[in-house]
């Protein structure tokens, strides 16, 4: 095939073979020289001691850019059956046979850079392995274009093209619809989370022979609370009213700080010590974010800067698309010069940095969950290692509301959390361990 390539991802197909591929066609015709197989390297071997005497034809030359090579190989079938031996000219069949074929695939590549102006063209595939290819379609190309060509051990690995093609591939948003409801994967990985963390609640409590029923009213309260908060928030942004009773209109730090004063109280309601209910929430509200950034990756939101390493992504539907024009104008990234204004660039997979993060913090935080320090000290742990990790992060997201100088608002945030984390630790430290009131009869009725 010959491909048109702007960039990973998008191929669009400029010629394709009517018949046999040009592999294809050089197996068959080094069997019918009684060559071995694979049959390029064995052709390319003999044609070198050989002239191009024979006058093969040359299908579809200079008609588009699509390739035969069935004649091609029906022609040097017949100048087989028309001799009584081969002996001797077999050199001359393979050079002939060669530089016809050679001849096709170097005129549909010129008329492709003619067309497209691309400064680069690539050869891949076992007869880019083939020394005389490379050289000839070197020599033609001249100052029009480079010519790269991988190593024939890569070239002759059809696995290893695809594990390349599929790392660069682009990621896309997951949705579905169900009647008029659509269902998006930050919305179905938000649900799991709050179910995931209250199962890790009604777990401890458990292990701790106390009603598992008070899970529940943890995650009902940090979802109202959430809602609520995040809703007040974006009001509070943008004065849009409106939003409150629309499905967008949230806010992250809104939603969290909502979720808190939910759950705070909702203990009071339940005369449930309340830093009793920090250490409970601590590994759930981390196994949640953990989750949520699964959510922020599945829609591509909350990606990263631009860059070249390995593990960069493409999100050309993201929140918004990475394209080098969104990059610029939205998060202030600078653009090389040269560089398309739709082209989708590579970025930081910035949520699943977070994603790997936090899971080690919850399997800390899990392991942690009987500590011996005053009680709710796992939570100001939590508090500290999330404010560090998010701090970090935002280094290499794609934000454009810095203050005082570079720093995000999420990181003057996180700095307010890793202060509170800290000092919630010191003081908690040594504070013993909190006995549960007799009026707290949600904790004592076992179901």
């Amino acid at each position: 095939v010959l491909l048109d390539v702007p960039e990973w991802g998008r191929y669009n197909l400029l010629g394709k073979t009517r018949d046999d591929a040009a592999g294809e066609a050089f197996d068959k015709v080094a069997k019918m020289l009684g060559l071995g197989y694979p049959g390029g390297p064995e052709i390319e071997r003999i044609a070198s001691k050989g002239t191009d005497t024979f006058d093969f034809p040359r299908p579809l030359l200079g008609d588009g850019f699509d390739f035969s090579f069935s004649g091609l190989k029906t022609a040097v079938l017949y100048a087989i059956q028309g001799r009584k031996s081969v002996d001797g000219v077999v050199p001359d069949l393979a050079a002939s046979f060669q530089n016809a074929a050679f001849d096709v695939l170097i005129n549909k590549v010129l008329a492709a850079v003619d067309r497209t102006g691309y400064p680069t063209v690539v050869l891949g595939g076992g007869v880019a392995c083939s020394q005389t290819l490379t050289a000839r379609m070197e020599s033609a190309l001249q100052s029009r274009a480079r010519l790269s060509v991988a190593p024939p051990r890569l070239n002759a690995d059809n696995a290893a093209m695809i594990a390349r093609a599929g790392w660069y591939h682009p990621v896309y948003p997951l949705a579905f619809s169900i009647g008029s409801l659509t269902i998006t994967g930050y919305g179905l990985m938000m649900m799991v989370g709050f179910l995931v963390g209250g199962w890790t609640i009604q777990r401890q409590l458990r292990q701790r022979q106390l009603n598992e029923d008070y899970a529940a009213d943890i995650v009902v309260a940090s979802v109202l609370g959430g809602i609520i908060g995040a809703k007040l928030w974006f009001v509070a942004l943008t004065g849009d009213m409106g939003a409150l009773l629309s499905r967008g209109g949230l806010v992250w730090y809104g939603g969290f700080l909502g979720g808190v004063v939910g759950v705070f109280l909702n203990s009071i309601w339940k005369k449930v010590p309340i830093r009793l209910t920090m250490d409970l929430c601590a590994p759930a509200v981390t196994i949640g974010y953990v989750l949520g950034r699964v959510g922020c990756f599945m829609v591509q939101d909350d990606y990263g800067v631009p860059t070249s390493l390995p593990w960069g992504m493409r999100f050309p539907q993201g929140l918004p698309p990475s394209t080098a024009q969104n990059l610029q104008q939205q998060f202030g990234v600078p653009i090389p010069e040269g560089v398309s204004a739709f082209e989708v660039l590579q970025v930081h997979p910035t949520q699943l940095y977070e994603v790997a993060i936090m899971l080690v913090a919850f399997f800390v935080l899990w392991r942690l969950r009987f500590h011996t320090k005053g009680t709710g000290w796992l939570m100001g742990l939590y508090l500290a290692m999330a404010g560090v990790e998010r701090f970090g992060i935002e280094i290499l997201r794609a934000k454009d509301d810095r203050i005082f100088g570079a720093f995000t608002i999420a990181q003057m945030a996180s700095i307010g959390l890793v202060l509170v984390g800290m000092a919630t630790m010191a003081k908690l430290w040594k504070a013993g361990r909190v006995d549960i009131p007799a009026g707290a009869a949600v904790l004592y009725e076992r179901t």
